[in-house]
């Protein structure tokens, strides 16, 4: 989980390092493509090995994977400083960088999107097997599927947004999208409150996620 923290961290470092503001976003889109694709991929690959070789298979896979990742990144990935960091500046330094960022509204915009529609995506994830597997009965591998629907959503939203980027839209109405789309996802989920059929609260939630993964 650390190594898979840090490379989050690190990769938007990398474009940082090498890329202009507008090649970055663009980047970032392509680079999400592969964020989709995994947890599309991930679920189906973890219930046909917990279906043959048990539970413990999926970590001892992920770990295997993740120790050929980190080794070719190590031996690929080059450096992408450009000015050698020799010293470190003082703490104090940080924190008024932080407070700085803290401070700015766009930057405060995009974290409070970000944050609702990623807690609303990860939301699904802890309720929604309760819901098709418990409740409906679906299988694990039957399940999995739902994940390939929702970063299907994610790979359109995501499509979209670079092509408005590459129009050179304003960074306004690229957010606002997201603003909306994560506002009318959690109407729409708040009406799973007020039915008792499971089948109509899975439907209601699973489109609720899904116009929130689609425009984050």
């Amino acid at each position: 989980q650390s190594f898979g923290g840090i490379i989050i961290v690190v990769s938007s470092l990398v474009l940082k390092d090498s890329m202009e503001e507008r090649e970055q976003i663009r980047a970032l889109g392509i680079m999400m493509t592969g964020i989709v694709l995994s947890p599309a991929i991930a679920p189906v690959v973890g219930a046909y090995l917990a279906h043959h070789f048990g539970w413990r298979s999926c970590f001892i896979f992920s770990a295997v994977v993740g120790a050929i990742l980190v080794a070719a990144t190590f031996k690929i990935l080059p450096e992408t400083i450009k000015v050698k960091i020799t010293k470190l500046p003082p703490l104090g330094g940080y924190l008024k960088r932080h407070l700085f960022v803290m401070s700015d509204k766009l930057f405060l915009y995009m974290t409070l999107l970000f944050s609702c529609g990623a807690g609303a995506y990860f939301t699904f994830i802890g309720i929604s097997s309760y819901l098709f597997i418990n409740n409906l009965g679906l299988s694990p591998i039957v399940y999995s599927y739902v994940y390939l629907i929702m970063s299907g959503a994610f790979l359109i939203g995501n499509q979209y947004l670079m092509m408005l980027n590459k129009k050179n839209a304003s960074y306004q109405k690229i957010l606002s999208i997201g603003v909306y789309g994560t506002l009318l996802g959690t109407i729409v989920i708040i009406f799973a409150l007020f039915i008792t059929n499971h089948w109509a609260i899975a439907s209601i939630i699973t489109i609720g996620a899904l116009l929130m993964r689609g425009t984050i």
